[in-house]
């Protein structure tokens, strides 16, 4: 069960420091198990809420996160009312980046490999591709008369650091051969 600290506490959202402290003490003094008609739950409960309370990052966060905020600074509820108040998108964590940046690190200078399927008139004559890369576009530049199975290298345009960008190429062969491509096998004596 989620814990409203400030509850606890006896105090009000807009608590100085100095508020939180006399409450803690107050409390504390109050409820201390050592004391006749002390509450050792209730005193752990105080402690617990102060140790938040007190600590500026940690009230930052219970802020927040609202009582679903627990003692190691995590949320482990969720407050509806938070995020439906106006949270801007800063306030929320892009797994995308992390992920990115997790992945860039893992494999970093790491060669990519990756397919691009062209046509055969691509692959006899030669073209130059636009590809799209996490590190955005790149330009592949196909000789004439590549043939399918080969690799380009592309240096330092791997997605993951330095590394090279391996292109390997699949020519996609027609069944039926259109008289443009017969001619283009007959110029270049296929």
């Amino acid at each position: 069960m989620s814990k409203d600290y400030y509850e606890i506490l006896s105090l009000s959202r807009n608590a100085s420091r100095e508020d939180i402290k006399k409450a803690f003490r107050k409390l504390a003094h109050q409820y201390h198990p050592d004391k006749k008609g002390g509450d050792e739950k209730k005193f752990k409960e105080i402690n617990e809420a102060y140790q938040v309370l007190s600590n500026e990052k940690k009230r930052a966060q219970y802020d927040r996160l609202g009582p679903g905020f627990d003692r190691a600074g995590r949320g482990n509820g969720f407050n509806w009312d938070y995020y439906s108040s106006g949270a801007s998108e800063a306030d929320f964590f892009d797994w995308g980046d992390v992920l990115k940046n997790f992945f860039q690190e893992a494999f970093k200078n790491r060669d990519q490999a990756i397919s691009l399927s062209i046509s055969f008139t691509q692959a006899a004559l030669g073209d130059t591709i636009k590809i799209s890369t996490l590190k955005g576009p790149v330009e592949v530049k196909i000789p004439a008369g590549i043939q399918s199975g080969e690799s380009l290298r592309l240096k330092g345009k791997s997605a993951f650091g330095n590394g090279d960008l391996l292109v390997q190429i699949v020519v996609k062969t027609p069944k039926k051969l259109s008289q443009k491509q017969k001619e283009i096998l007959k110029e270049l004596n296929l």
